[in-house]
């Protein structure tokens, strides 16, 4: 066997080998999978589905102030956007509430109060620049 000859079969068994390696090595990643498939639940199972369902959270709130706008009550947990809200005119309050705090749309908002979407708009960029006006007033304050 002459030099070259046996290089070249020293290059093909360390081929051979570094193909083995990694077969068994992606075997064996498939085999911990499986056990691991077998030992751990799934996030999804009905078991721990039942079991958040059946836990509780406490929620303690430091402060709370409610404002009411057509009767509907509407809480806000934030003591500086709860304070900043008392001082501003209660039709451009309640336009605040109803779009920020319950989610609810121009059109929405102005088929609730009885206005127009155009005069909810004019309300809610002047609400809007008041509450900046005192909450940066707080936020020098401290």
């Amino acid at each position: 066997m002459t030099e070259l000859e046996l290089q070249e079969y020293h290059e093909h068994a360390f081929d051979a080998f570094c193909k083995r390696v990694i077969r068994n090595a992606s075997v064996d990643a498939f085999r911990a999978s499986r056990r691991k498939q077998k030992t751990e639940m799934d996030i999804d199972d009905p078991m721990v589905a039942y079991i958040h369902s059946i836990q509780t959270h406490d929620t303690y709130t430091l402060y709370s102030r409610t404002f009411y706008v057509k009767n509907q009550p509407i809480t806000v947990r934030d003591k500086y956007l709860g304070e900043a809200l008392q001082y501003i005119i209660p039709q451009k309050r309640a336009v605040i509430l109803l779009s920020y705090f319950e989610g609810y749309n121009d059109t929405e908002v102005a088929n609730i109060l009885g206005v127009s979407p155009t005069s909810i708009a004019r309300r809610k960029k002047s609400a809007l620049m008041r509450l900046r006006e005192l909450m940066e007033v707080r936020s020098n304050d401290e």
